[in-house]
C-alpha cells in the first residue's frame, strides 16, 4: 500500500504507512518484508528530500541481509544511494558505485534491478550533462 500511495503521490499516506512499518518492524519475523518495507521507506524519504533519513534506511537495510536471506531490495537501495550522491554533488562516486551494482546484479541475472540501475546511470549522465558518452560506447549502457 505504501508503494501505491507513493506512486500516486499520496506522500503523507505512504509516510503513513512507512511509519507503522517501521514501528512494526520487530514483530514482524519475515526478514525480505522488513528489508522491502526499509526499502520503500527509504525511497520515499528521497523523493521527500531527506537524503539523511533515507540513508538510514538504506543502512538498516544493509545489515538485514544474510547468506540465509538474502533479499534484491539491497541492490535497489544501494542505487538509490548512489542517487543521493549525485544529488551531494559527487557524480562520480556515483557511477562508480552504479557500475559495480551493474557488475553484481548482472551476475544475479536479476533484470527488474539492471533496468533501475541501467536507469540511474542515465539521470546521473544526464544531469552531468554526459549523455554523449553513452552515443560513443554503443552496448556499455
Amino acid at each position: 500500500m505504501a508503494e501505491i500511495n507513493l506512486a500516486a503521490g499520496n506522500y503523507r499516506g505512504a509516510r503513513q504507512i512507512v511509519d507503522k512499518l517501521d514501528r512494526d518492524e520487530k514483530h514482524n519475523q519475515a526478514i525480505y518484508i522488513v528489508g522491502h518495507a526499509l526499502y520503500v521507506a527509504a525511497n520515499l524519504k528521497f523523493i521527500l528530500g531527506d537524503f539523511n533519513a533515507a540513508l538510514k534506511c538504506i543502512e538498516r537495510l544493509r545489515r538485514l541481509r544474510t547468506r540465509e536471506a538474502p533479499f534484491y531490495e539491497r541492490e535497489l537501495a544501494e542505487a538509490l544511494r548512489a542517487r543521493i550522491l549525485s544529488e551531494r554533488g559527487q557524480a562520480q562516486k556515483a557511477l562508480i558505485l552504479l557500475r559495480s551494482l551493474e557488475n553484481e546484479v548482472s551476475k544475479k541475472h536479476w533484470p527488474y534491478q539492471l533496468c533501475i540501475l541501467k536507469l540511474h546511470m542515465c539521470e546521473v549522465l544526464i544531469k552531468q550533462r554526459k549523455l554523449k558518452w553513452l552515443s560513443d560506447t554503443p552496448g556499455k549502457l
